[in-house]
């Protein structure tokens, strides 16, 4: 599709240039704008697209051969513009870093097509930052040295010298950081590192800075707790307590706890004295399950720090707000939370709250382990089970687990249990059973609507 050219003028180009119509086009020629209709501007038009299209049309020829597709192609060329090919043969795995959905090994197969020798530093550096990367994509933000550079001779099947070589020109470069953990060397990539070291640096600076509210006394915490007719464990009263004298907190504790009665009395106390909170929590389902819990909206943190897609963390905009509360603290990854607390006035509190005991983050990092091992902020942990959510085996065994004691598991036959042990003997047994509890058991014991169990699938 050539912009300038809909069907009415293709058919004057034809009626006057007839087979030649394309070579005009490419060549430029005045003649062009001789067709009635065409004039400089159409002309000029015409020609740039032509020009994009054949670069296009090159660049599509060019990578054919090495199994990348014609959208990757227009991605590249966004992104190149005309010295796209001149590009890709003088460094391809540089489209590893610079074009979504193109890993190392297409490059490598570019490379080798195009007679890049492979045991070039190029091909090395490449390999160095693809095994880090890969390490980032498992939730770490570094590996070891010689785990690193072992990974890499597996990876590349190039003498360990030249990974050496290409090792100690990245560090030169600094386009990755070198840190000793527990007396052993590992490398990171630059931007993690620095995210860590930001992280770090900010929460300590928000640590030491004055409280955004004047001080609420202890009386008045406990005429709230008796006007709002709550009941608090001797542990969530200390937390209410901490955490209104606090600049950063962490809370942390099992299902059922009490942790958000914990984060209601901290909310609706500081929205009394005329606090400006935010609630945020790493993904959309989370968000929700908060906002519903408090009565107070709720975001993503993403949607909360970026103001549009792709927006650079230097350029965020800081938050209004005097409180910034993060639920669900152990999916948060390095990144995740550096935006975050980028975002955050330094004249602001931050209370993080999450159970230590679940999943680390899928992206890199453990932000919340980290945090709490640190012991630089107050934390509370909560450990006591409400009588509310006592009842629950799900609840109970959970906590049972964390403390190291195997789980109660009771027949399915006790139809008032929420948490069954059903014995299956083959995959294909255990698919019937998990089909007939969808179906029929648990609409039946719980009184679900087979519409209900749909819609929460599919959000």
């Amino acid at each position: 599709m050539i912009k300038g050219i809909g069907p009415i003028y293709a058919k004057k180009l034809v009626q006057t240039f007839g087979l030649d119509v394309l070579t005009v086009i490419e060549n430029q020629d005045p003649a062009l704008k001789k067709v009635p209709g065409i004039g400089p501007i159409r002309a000029k038009k015409i020609w740039e697209s032509w020009n994009s299209q054949k670069i296009i049309s090159d660049i599509m020829l060019f990578i054919h051969n090495y199994n990348i597709g014609a959208s990757k192609a227009v991605k590249i060329y966004k992104a190149y513009g005309a010295e796209a090919i001149n590009i890709i043969k003088s460094n391809p795995y540089q489209l590893v870093s610079d074009i979504k959905g193109i890993g190392f090994k297409s490059a490598d197969n570019i490379a080798k097509a195009i007679g890049i020798p492979e045991n070039s530093m190029i091909r090395a550096r490449a390999g160095l930052n693809y095994a880090l990367v890969t390490a980032m994509g498992n939730g770490s933000c570094g590996m070891p040295t010689d785990k690193l550079i072992n990974l890499c001779h597996e990876l590349l099947n190039i003498d360990v010298s030249i990974i050496i070589d290409a090792l100690s020109f990245e560090i030169n470069e600094r386009n990755v950081a070198v840190e000793n953990i527990n007396g052993e060397e590992c490398i990171f990539l630059k931007g993690l590192a620095y995210a860590e070291l930001k992280i770090a640096e900010l929460l300590v600076h928000i640590s030491k800075g004055k409280l955004a509210w004047n001080p609420i006394s202890s009386n008045k915490i406990t005429e709230y707790i008796s006007k709002a007719n709550i009941k608090l464990s001797p542990s969530q009263q200390d937390a209410l307590h901490q955490a209104l004298k606090s600049k950063v907190m962490i809370i942390t504790g099992g299902p059922g706890v009490g942790k958000t009665t914990l984060i209601n009395s901290i909310i609706n106390i500081l929205k009394s004295e005329g606090v400006v909170i935010l609630l945020a929590a790493p993904t959309g389902r989370a968000a929700k399950r908060l906002s519903e819990a408090t009565q107070h909206p709720a975001h993503t943190i993403h949607r909360l720090v970026y103001s549009r897609p792709g927006q650079d963390v230097r350029t965020i905009t800081k938050l209004k707000c005097q409180l910034l509360i993060l639920d669900e603290m152990s999916m948060v990854d390095v990144t995740t939370m550096y935006a975050a607390i980028s975002a955050l006035p330094s004249t602001a509190s931050l209370f993080l709250v999450g159970d230590i005991d679940q999943l680390p983050s899928v992206g890199p990092g453990q932000v919340f382990s980290d945090l709490i091992k640190s012991q630089k902020f107050p934390i509370v942990t909560l450990t006591e089970i409400f009588r509310q959510n006592n009842q629950s085996s799900i609840i109970s065994n959970a906590h049972r687990i964390n403390n190291g004691f195997f789980p109660i598991l009771q027949s399915s036959q006790n139809s008032n249990n929420d948490f069954y042990f059903i014995n299956s003997d083959t995959p294909e047994d255990a698919i019937d059973k998990i089909t007939e509890l969808v179906q029929v058991r648990l609409p039946k014991n719980f009184l679900f609507l087979h519409s209900q169990i749909y819609k929460y699938y599919l959000q």
